[in-house]
């Protein structure tokens, strides 16, 4: 049996779609909700009879055909076996005209835009021209090191571990220009993506390893009498007979001694 695609006719000549006796569908192609539908085939088999049906006879069973629609708008079909055999016959199927996606070159998904096809892409890809990409296909989203595929179909970027991600999530810069590596005066890299900070030859680092502060090994703290270390840094004292003066640091004989 020969399978061709012409356009449907309410009754075909003898002789058409290249075969002797003709067969086509009776009834309309379904829709892809309606699933498989089950139809009768008629036959043409001479110019002055249009629709033979093999069940008009008393003691055989009439041809029918399956028929599906499948996602992006094809038909298949399905004769489980022809019972009447006048010869040489074709099955006349019909060409889905309505839908644009069959006659499109998408790669992924298609849908029918106003008669128009239209590509779409997966959830996971976006859609670059006429073609469906990974969003870190398209430049690279603007990251400056690494980025990464999500699965929504969005992209973000990633830092080498030396490196941090900058407040504009797209450039990675180093710890130290973030915050100042949380050092309270100088910031240094290893290379390695540690920090050590450091302070003025006049202070010292505190025990948090960040902050510096004054001490009473420099210069007895600047004190001019007793200096006492603490975590914030030194705090000066008076003997019991003179007073701090005003600068919090020297101690004099009266009040407000300066």
């Amino acid at each position: 049996m020969e399978m061709c695609m012409c356009d449907r006719l309410e009754c075909p000549p003898y002789g058409y779609c290249g075969s002797q006796y003709p067969m086509w569908m009776l009834g309309d192609h379904p829709t892809e909700a309606e699933g498989i539908v089950k139809h009768t085939l008629c036959s043409r088999i001479s110019s002055s009879y249009c629709c033979h049906t093999p069940g008009e006879s008393s003691y055989i069973k009439g041809d029918v055909i399956y028929v599906k629609k499948c996602p992006g708008g094809y038909y298949v079909y399905r004769i489980p076996n022809l019972k009447y055999n006048w010869g040489a016959r074709s099955v006349c199927s019909v060409k889905d005209t309505s839908d644009p996606c069959l006659d499109s070159n998408c790669t992924y998904g298609c849908v029918n835009n106003n008669g128009k096809f239209q590509c779409t892409c997966p959830p996971d890809m976006v859609k670059s021209g006429d073609h469906c990409v990974l969003p870190c296909q398209v430049n690279n989203p603007g990251c400056s090191h690494g980025c990464v595929n999500q699965a929504d179909g969005t992209a973000s970027c990633r830092c080498p571990f030396y490196l941090t991600l900058g407040a504009d999530n797209i450039t990675c810069i180093s710890k130290c220009q973030t915050n100042n590596g949380g050092c309270s005066d100088y910031c240094h890299e290893d290379g390695q993506g540690d920090v050590a900070c450091s302070c003025p030859a006049n202070l010292v680092l505190a025990s948090d390893g960040k902050t510096c502060k004054t001490s009473c090994t420099i210069n007895n703290g600047d004190c001019s009498h007793v200096c006492n270390d603490t975590d914030k840094g030194v705090v000066c004292d008076c003997p019991p007979n003179l007073n701090m003066g005003d600068d919090g640091k020297t101690c004099g004989a009266s009040d407000g001694f300066i």
